[in-house]
Parts: C-alpha cells; sequence; structure tokens
C-alpha cells in the first residue's frame, strides 16, 4: 500500500528532524510546506522562516491531505525503479523509496550543521540588533547634540538682549541726566541775567522827586510766598550733613535730584520725605515743578534710601 508507506516515511522525517532538536510542529509544518520532499528540503524551510511570527502556530494539514500527500491530492511515493527489467515490467509492486532512513552518525551529522546554522544564524542576528542599537545611540547622541546647540543659542540670544537692554537704559539715564544738566544751566544763565539787570536798573539815577510823580506811586503789594521767584530746599540724608539749595521755583524736581547727584548720592536709590504735610516723592515725580510739589517758598527735606 503505497499510502502506509508514504506516512511511514513521512513519521520517519518527522523523527529525523525531531531528532535534530526541531519541535515536532516545526517539522510537520515543514514538511508540508515542501511538498514532503525530504528531510533536506524540510531543514531549509525551517532556518528560511525560524524568524516568522506564526511558524510555532499549531499545525493542521489542509482538508483532503494526509500526511505522506502531494499538493495534488495525490501519494508522494518518492521512488525510483530498480534497473531491472522485470521492476520496469511491473513498478507498482516493486516501488522503493529513494529516502533511505539515516543512520545514527547521518543524524549526528546533520545536527551539528543544524547547530552551526543556528549559531550563525544567532551571530548575525546579535550583530544586526548591535548595529541598530549602535545607529539608535548615535541618533540619540546627535538630537542631543540638537538640544544643546539650540539651548546654547537661545542662552545666547537672550544674553545679547539683556546686554542691549542694559545699553539701552544707559543711554536714557545718559540723555536724562544730560537734559538736567541743560536746564541747569539755563537756569543759572537766567538768573545770572536777572541779577546784572538787577544790578543795572539799580545803579541808574533817579528821576527828580516831583509832587505829581509821589502822588502817583501806587502802594506796595506783598507777594505770596507760593508765588516766589526762588525757594530755599534743604535736604537731610543719613550719615551726612544737611545739603541746601537754592533754586527756581519754576525749576522741576529733576534739577533737584541732579544737585543731589552731584553730591555722590545715584538718582533712583532713594526717595525724598516731607514731613508736613506728608508726602514722598521718587524719580517718577522728576517732571513736577517745585512750585506745583508745594516746595516753596522753601522746604525741608529727608532723604530715606530704597532697600
Amino acid at each position: 500500500n503505497n499510502n502506509n508507506n508514504n506516512n511511514a516515511e513521512t513519521n520517519t522525517d518527522v523523527q529525523t528532524l525531531m531528532g535534530m532538536g526541531f519541535p515536532q510542529n516545526r517539522a510537520e509544518k515543514a514538511l508540508s510546506k515542501t511538498g514532503y520532499r525530504g528531510v533536506q528540503l524540510a531543514m531549509d524551510w525551517i532556518f528560511a522562516h525560524q524568524d516568522d511570527l506564526d511558524i510555532d502556530e499549531p499545525f493542521e494539514a489542509p482538508k483532503g491531505y494526509t500526511l505522506g500527500s502531494s499538493t495534488n491530492g495525490n501519494t508522494n511515493t518518492n521512488v525510483s525503479t530498480t534497473n531491472s527489467s522485470e521492476d520496469n515490467n511491473n513498478n507498482d509492486s516493486n516501488d522503493e523509496p529513494t529516502d533511505k532512513p539515516l543512520t545514527a552518525e547521518e543524524k549526528e551529522h546533520r545536527r551539528q550543521m543544524l547547530l552551526k546554522k543556528l549559531s550563525e544564524r544567532a551571530a548575525e542576528r546579535k550583530k544586526k540588533e548591535e548595529e541598530e542599537e549602535r545607529k539608535r545611540e548615535i541618533a540619540r547622541r546627535k538630537q542631543g547634540q540638537n538640544i544643546s546647540s539650540a539651548k546654547f543659542e537661545y542662552e545666547q540670544t537672550q544674553m545679547k538682549l539683556l546686554v542691549e537692554e542694559r545699553k539701552r537704559k544707559k543711554r536714557e539715564d545718559k540723555a536724562r541726566k544730560e537734559k538736567i544738566r541743560e536746564q541747569i544751566r539755563k537756569d543759572r544763565e537766567k538768573k545770572q541775567a536777572e541779577e546784572e539787570s538787577l544790578k543795572k536798573s539799580s545803579s541808574t539815577p533817579s528821576a527828580p522827586f516831583t509832587a505829581s510823580t509821589s502822588s502817583e506811586q501806587k502802594p506796595k503789594i506783598a507777594t505770596p510766598s507760593s508765588q516766589a521767584a526762588e525757594t530755599r530746599i534743604q535736604i537731610r540724608a543719613p550719615g551726612q550733613p544737611p545739603f541746601k539749595f537754592t533754586i527756581s521755583s519754576d525749576d522741576s524736581l529733576s534739577v533737584l535730584f541732579a544737585l543731589i547727584e552731584s553730591k555722590g548720592i545715584e538718582s533712583g536709590t532713594y526717595t525724598l520725605l516731607r514731613t508736613m504735610p506728608k508726602r514722598t516723592f521718587t524719580i517718577a515725580d522728576e517732571d513736577l515743578t517745585l512750585k506745583s510739589a508745594g516746595l516753596v517758598p522753601s522746604a525741608s527735606l529727608h532723604l530715606k534710601p530704597i532697600a
């Protein structure tokens, strides 16, 4: 019976593959996939598909197939005829399997080949994994370098902006101080011109006294203190003698701040406190005139450093 012979041969092939270390499920699947054409083809198929995700899924032979059958449903006898004329006349009765059972030495040889191939495949897989890991490490390092570079560029940009901001503030402070100095200079020139004019008018001979002139003189009206042309300011600073300044009533507080700065006290580091009535002046009030600030005709202020 050819089917019985083929099934026996297939079972032998399964046992051979299992003896070489392959699981029964893989052995049966490999033989089926290669059309039951021998151990060598089945072993090659296992090597080619050992990384398949479904390699160890339970094997089920297609419907209508039995172990030892070919893909078209006909039995695969894998036989060859003998050289005698009698075998040519009666093939059905004298077929012999071409795949003879392996000897112990052949099985051991194939097992060693299998172990060698498995070792080579494992080495290739390990080398591939190491190469992939090396590439990932290079990518991580490159990403880290890009992040560090971006961080460095951001810090440099922030530093430049900070430097530019400081330069801008210095320019503004310089312009403001220059403006105050210019205002002080103009006020002094104005005051000097008024004094010279007063001297000239006092040195001019007076007109002869006449009754009509005397009768036409108007009574002198006292000038209110809030309308005084000048004001006297006294500044009391901690640890220093009082500062005394005489300034035009129409000058702004910026002039007073500039005079205090001329004494070595930097603007913006202190406030000016008036006790009666109580009020505090800061650099933000520099545009106020002394008159509008209520510091005419005189005032005493306490300099209080900003903590």
